[in-house]
């Protein structure tokens, strides 16, 4: 549930991941090699336009107490993070492409990838479940907004 760039694919059905710091060639050291699963080309298509806030929530931390009664002070584990999401308001439009799209991910159960670019070049990629109840708010004298969110299946890639 992760998404990666090919930077480029061998005659010996093997492929090279794009470095996501801008070396050439992402550091695979320690992966193991893919035998088995699923691996797909990923073509993105409906642009996603009028966002106008985007906030990350999630991946802190999570403990355990690993206390034995030979400790004097309490012991605590790190065994894994809480569940990552991207909350996202779009200025509301019910034509926008964008939005019909995470409507009808939502509504299907249907997880989608993400690539969100900045200005810069920089960009992160990342595959989740879609939240979108289509619901619209605002305030007197603003833009009419509508939430959406992203609950990330697997960890986020990140890119030059």
């Amino acid at each position: 549930n992760r998404v990666f760039q090919v930077l480029s694919v061998s005659t010996t059905v093997s492929f090279q991941l794009e470095a996501m710091d801008g070396a050439a060639g992402l550091d695979t050291t320690n992966f193991t090699s893919f035998t088995s699963g699923t691996a797909q080309k990923i073509t993105f298509g409906t642009a996603i336009s009028g966002v106008s806030a985007f906030n990350p929530s999630g991946g802190d931390p999570k403990f355990v107490d690993a206390t034995t009664v030979h400790d004097v002070v309490e012991v605590q584990k790190v065994v894994g993070a809480t569940a990552r999401m991207y909350g996202l308001t779009f200025q509301w439009d019910p034509a926008n492409a964008g939005q019909a799209a995470m409507l009808d991910a939502f509504t299907t159960d249907t997880p989608k990838c993400f690539k969100i670019t900045w200005p810069t070049g920089r960009f992160v990629l990342f595959y989740g479940s879609v939240g979108f109840p289509g619901m619209v708010g605002g305030a007197a004298q603003g833009i009419t907004t509508t939430p959406a969110s992203v609950a990330l299946l697997g960890a986020p890639t990140y890119g030059l």
